[in-house]
């Protein structure tokens, strides 16, 4: 089943209300003031607006997501960037609990990890969460956003509250 995440569209403002528009950014602006280093790995990347904004500013971005359609937009939205933004940043369709992955990215070291608005999609998010420690490098961060409470979506199949999101990052990394 497909998420139909759009959220290239939405934070472009092609797509919902303008009040839905302007949430989208402020989430994806405040994702990306939290990048630190020069290596981010964005897991559930979607259609890669963190990446496209990270490899603006100078990073090197891998954006994975198992939602194909997802990386085939972002991918033709990558070859509209200029040559220096290209080289910095890299789609992959594949999923984070590959056993091929760390092959696949070619680096196990990460400055930064994202991982916008995924968790709720998982039936063990802590499970998921662990997976994605396992390619941070020591000292680095890990950044992850999440709807708390009820957001009614046909794919979330986990409510978070602020204590249970406590919980579930306590000792994790």
């Amino acid at each position: 089943m497909s998420n139909a995440d759009r959220v290239m569209e939405l934070y472009k403002g092609e797509i919902h209300s303008a009040e839905g528009q302007r949430i989208c950014r402020e989430r994806i602006h405040w994702i990306c003031a939290q990048i630190q280093g020069k290596k981010v790995l964005d897991i559930g990347c979607s259609q890669g607006i963190v990446g496209f904004l990270a490899a603006r500013e100078g990073r090197e971005v891998i954006g994975i997501d198992v939602e194909e359609a997802a990386i085939q937009y972002a991918e033709a939205e990558r070859a509209l960037e200029s040559a220096t933004v290209q080289e910095r940043l890299r789609f992959v369709h594949v999923d984070v609990f590959s056993p091929t992955l760390p092959a696949i990215l070619g680096v196990d070291d990460f400055d930064t990890i994202v991982l916008g608005e995924v968790l709720e999609h998982q039936t063990n998010p802590r499970n998921f969460l662990e997976r994605a420690c396992e390619f941070l490098r020591p000292g680095a961060r890990l950044i992850g956003s999440t709807p708390f409470g009820l957001h009614p979506h046909d794919d979330h199949k986990y409510t978070f509250y602020l204590s249970d999101f406590l919980a579930m990052v306590d000792g994790v990394a």
